[in-house]
């Protein structure tokens, strides 16, 4: 439990700090800081999703080619859940005004270094997702029969 404690404060912090940068533009709504965090969530999960399915494929002997609607389908459906699930979480709250009051003291030096985590937790996750799309044929042989 303290794990998913420590994950949603990650999350709100992040939200937090893209809410705050589009704020003059989206007020409190802050829709970019919902696609941000929707972001971070799917493409922390992607890589995981992604191995799987390239498993799932070489242990059936499916061709890849033949996977591929299925995927785009699976991908479509997969980003809309985790945005619609972050968007109930943040906008029935009214969460930025209580965040605002949480983090809104914290140092510059502070501030610079969780910035730059919060362009990594995006980066790192898509780097992941494209290393691994790029060697989907090599993690496929693999786990052939």
């Amino acid at each position: 439990m303290n794990i998913v404690k420590h994950l949603w404060t990650f999350l709100d912090y992040n939200y937090y700090r893209v809410a705050r940068f589009y704020f003059r533009r989206e007020g409190t709504n802050a829709a970019t800081a919902l696609v941000h965090v929707s972001l971070i969530v799917s493409t922390t999960f992607a890589p995981i999703i992604i191995f799987s399915l390239i498993i799932f494929f070489a242990k059936f002997s499916i061709p890849w080619g033949t996977g591929k609607g299925f995927i785009k389908i699976f991908a479509i459906i997969y980003n809309l859940l985790i945005y619609f699930i972050i968007s109930r979480h943040y906008r029935e709250r009214g969460i930025y005004l209580i965040l605002r009051d949480r983090w809104y003291s914290e140092s510059k030096r502070k501030r610079v270094l969780k910035g730059f985590g919060v362009i990594l937790s995006i980066l790192v996750p898509l780097l992941i997702c494209i290393i691994i799309l790029v060697n989907r044929d090599n993690i496929a042989a693999w786990f052939e029969n």
